[in-house]
């Protein structure tokens, strides 16, 4: 029954934290590459952008559900 669930991509949310993790073991190169050899203004520059990409998800996903 697992291994068809698992086959089929039938999401089990409660261990939402292993993609979490599997995306951040895969990120985490490039993030250590842009804070290494960018500036500091860069790096203020990378940051807005992703929390900006954040809080677009997140509008987003708010209004799906709307």
């Amino acid at each position: 029954m697992l291994m068809r669930d698992v086959a089929a991509g039938t999401p089990f949310l409660q261990l939402y934290f292993l993609y979490v993790l599997v995306v951040l073991y895969l990120l985490t190169p490039f993030l250590r590459l842009v804070v290494r050899h960018a500036t500091h203004r860069m790096q203020g520059a990378f940051a807005a952008v992703l929390l900006g990409l954040g809080a677009l998800d997140q509008v987003l996903a708010s209004q799906s559900r709307a």
